[in-house]
């Protein structure tokens, strides 16, 4: 590459070295963006896959990048890595930042434990901490480094969300357990106070990574509105890619033996078949979301150039959940969410975010 290249900005993604975000990698080192923006990968420090090696056999000539470890489920250090990247675009080291591409995510289940609740060092449940509270975080101190003229923050949704879906009536099958935010609010789901009958630790944290995508999606829904309020971020675009459901994943590790056993030998050859006859129908491949990861991130045609809080179904506008779409509970959330993180005034830079 010559030294006097310049990268039109940054693209700043979690989760690459997992299954869809390695389909997502493959799908963005083809792009044409990889050779025209700096990328930063954050992981895990321990994260599964070969991201290094990916980047180094399949990554264009053109491409600049680097792999930033980090540990989500630490709030204090993904707050410090946020504002170490504000300060490397401010002091010029880093373009703008044009895409946050938000696809970490895990699913935690303590085998030792009757419901197999799992806790960070913060005492935090760990869905709500990597899922959503770590999302949160990133999202609100990059702000002031995002590119006001058309960043996109895209993140994955999922089914899990959603217990009208047919494969969520295992695990959502009280009226009590349909309610994703409940009375006491964030409170409940960040001290798991949920009581887990004997024999159902697994359908309780598939409950659990649903209320932390259920949270992801409302706030996405309330901070694009408070965008739109802001003249000067009016432009940044929030949207949300539901990737159906994907064997192949690093989420299937916690999961009971057969139900691996079932996804891996029964759900991907699905999987194949079906993203061939339908890129966005229910069983998709991890290549499959990737390709329609990259799509949302760079669309105009289909999305126009400004989308604003849309729920894709791999490349169709599709909706979330109702409960998603309660404006009082996305207030709450945002309201609640800021407390608990001690968001303090100089680190968000939107005007009116502490306001109703």
């Amino acid at each position: 590459m010559p030294k006097s290249f310049v990268p039109k900005g940054t693209i700043i993604a979690t989760g690459a070295a997992g299954g869809i975000g390695s389909g997502w990698l493959f799908s963005h080192l083809k792009s044409p963006q990889a050779k025209l923006y700096h990328t930063i990968y954050i992981v895990h420090p321990s994260a599964p896959g070969n991201l290094r090696e990916h980047l180094q056999n399949y990554a264009p000539s053109e491409h600049t990048y680097e792999i930033f470890p980090l540990d989500l489920s630490k709030i204090s250090e993904v707050r410090l890595a946020a504002t170490e990247f504000n300060k490397r675009v401010e002091e010029g080291e880093l373009g703008r930042i044009k895409l946050l591409m938000l696809i970490a995510g895990a699913m935690f289940l303590d085998p030792t434990t009757k419901d197999g609740v799992t806790f960070t060092e913060d005492g935090i449940e760990s869905h709500i901490a990597v899922n959503y509270l770590a999302n949160y975080i990133l999202i609100l101190i990059l702000l002031q480094s995002l590119d006001k003229n058309g960043a996109r923050i895209i993140a994955t949704g999922s089914t899990t969300h959603n217990p009208s879906f047919l494969s969520n009536q295992g695990s959502f099958y009280s009226k009590e357990m349909k309610i994703l935010f409940g009375e006491n609010g964030l409170e409940d789901l960040v001290k798991a106070t949920e009581k887990v009958k004997m024999g159902e630790a697994f359908p309780a944290s598939l409950r659990r990574y649903g209320r932390s995508k259920w949270c992801l999606i409302a706030f996405f829904y309330e901070l694009q509105r408070k965008l739109d309020a802001d003249p000067e971020m009016q432009n940044i675009s929030c949207l949300l890619e539901d990737p159906g459901l994907v064997a192949g994943t690093t989420l299937l590790t916690p999961m009971p033996f057969y139900i691996r056993w079932i996804i891996m030998y029964l759900m991907i050859p699905i999987g194949i078949i079906w993203s061939f006859l339908w890129s966005s129908g229910r069983f998709r491949t991890t290549k499959a979301v990737g390709r329609a990861l990259v799509w949302c991130s760079w669309d105009t045609m289909t999305l126009g150039q400004a989308p604003k809080g849309l729920y894709l179904n791999g490349t169709e506008i599709s909706t979330s959940s109702k409960e998603t779409y309660d404006q009082v509970k996305q207030e709450r959330l945002w309201r609640e969410t800021a407390e608990l993180v001690r968001l303090k005034e100089d680190e968000v830079a939107l005007k009116g975010w502490k306001e109703k």
